[in-house]
């Protein structure tokens, strides 16, 4: 039986023969890991992250919800199944992250509180801030969060990607090296 991280390979059955599900420690997997604020939070965070620059070259275009709702659905079943020190570690970093604009930005407002515009702009100053620390919070936050945008159809395929995710097989083409025989 294959185990990574504890969770068991899709491909095996356990040895005792039952089902994933009815094996003592199965309810831990699955389990959420953000509050409602902090999923309020990475929502927030994605959606100006993978925001587009609008036809007119000025305004920006926030990505699609239903994108957004995806990541963020599957950074809580990422985090869910961490330790509950990770998981206080997530959110305390996320509160950080929602508060900071005050003092990078000079707005008053939490992220979750700021207009697309400023939520980029704050961003961008975090990522080029003079004080590591803040750089480092946005790389924690924004490396685990966007990875599983561009693991599932149209944005994989951005990447370069030639399978719709990142679990499918992949198939060559098989060749016919025998020559024919009269």
């Amino acid at each position: 039986m294959s185990h990574v991280n504890n969770q068991p390979s899709t491909t095996t059955t356990p040895p005792s023969g039952k089902p994933w599900h009815a094996i003592a420690s199965a309810p831990e997997w699955g389990r959420r890991g953000l509050s409602r604020r902090e999923r309020r939070i990475v929502f927030s965070f994605v959606q100006a992250a993978l925001a587009e620059v609008a036809e007119d070259g000025c305004s920006p275009l926030a990505a699609e919800r239903a994108w957004c709702q995806r990541i963020v659905a599957s950074y809580d079943l990422a985090v869910g199944n961490g330790s509950r020190q990770l998981r206080m570690g997530i959110a305390a970093l996320l509160r950080a992250l929602n508060w900071l604009p005050l003092v990078v930005v000079g707005k008053p407002l939490p992220m979750t509180a700021l207009p697309l515009r400023d939520r980029i702009r704050y961003l961008e100053a975090l990522e080029r801030h003079r004080w590591g620390p803040f750089t480092v919070l946005l790389v924690a936050c924004k490396v685990p969060m966007l990875m599983p945008a561009f693991e599932v159809g149209e944005a994989l395929a951005m990447t370069g990607f030639d399978r719709p995710h990142i679990a499918a097989r992949r198939r060559l083409p098989v060749v016919d090296n025998r020559e024919e025989q009269p």
